[in-house]
């Protein structure tokens, strides 16, 4: 299959809001988005991060959302959010989208990238660590108010 990876234009915020409502409702994540706000959610990323989209035979296949911050004395990348259809996954959407995020960040001069992905989700962390991602020790916490 064809895939070509291109920075994510305004008219691509529907199909990537799409494919961020239907990948994140599913296990692990469970999420339920509505269409308008996760367009929201899409919309706020493409004015302060970079929104990367994989075009492919069958249309809009996935995106990957990162940035890059001082951290320290470093700049670090974040992978902020990152799905592929279901339908593509293990075709290499997602392997060249993170490849072109990777290199993005890499030229902005960052020396590390992070991400966060929930740990039941078991092809994701193989997905990651066969990419070169470790586990660290850092602990997410939250608290309703």
């Amino acid at each position: 299959m064809e895939i070509s990876i291109r920075s994510c234009h305004r008219e691509d915020l529907a199909g990537v809001a799409t494919i961020f409502c239907e990948e994140y409702a599913k296990p692990p994540y469970n999420l339920k988005w509505s269409e308008k706000n996760a367009r929201t959610k899409v919309l706020e990323h493409f004015h302060g991060d970079t929104i990367l989209v994989a075009d492919t035979e069958k249309g809009l296949g996935g995106f990957i959302v990162f940035r890059s911050a001082l951290w320290g004395e470093s700049d670090h990348g974040y992978i902020v959010e990152f799905a592929v259809a279901s339908e593509l996954q293990g075709q290499g959407v997602g392997s060249q989208l993170l490849d072109a995020a990777e290199k993005a960040l890499k030229k902005r001069g960052v020396t590390e990238i992070e991400l966060v992905d929930v740990n039941t989700n078991a092809d994701a962390c193989e997905f990651y660590k066969h990419r070169g991602y470790d586990v660290t020790d850092f602990v997410r916490m939250k608290k309703p108010v």
